[in-house]
């Protein structure tokens, strides 16, 4: 809903791609803090390989967005 009037209000490219990064930004940060806490827990492999490419594939996201704004 949020979302919606969000794009409502405004629906720039520049704001929709701002409303992207924050997203983006979320997303990092709390899968950063889940990796975090699963290497303290010692736990490897393919999940991990995965989570760590979700990192990578959003910054890079949210480096092409940038040039929106």
């Amino acid at each position: 809903i949020g979302m919606a009037m969000n794009t409502m209000a405004d629906s720039t490219t520049p704001h929709l791609a701002e409303m992207l990064i924050q997203g983006s930004s979320m997303g990092i940060t709390n899968m950063l803090k889940l990796i975090n806490v699963s290497e303290d827990c010692g736990l490897q492999g393919e999940a991990m390989k995965l989570a760590r490419e979700a990192v990578d594939f959003q910054e890079n996201s949210v480096e092409r967005l940038k040039k929106f704004l």
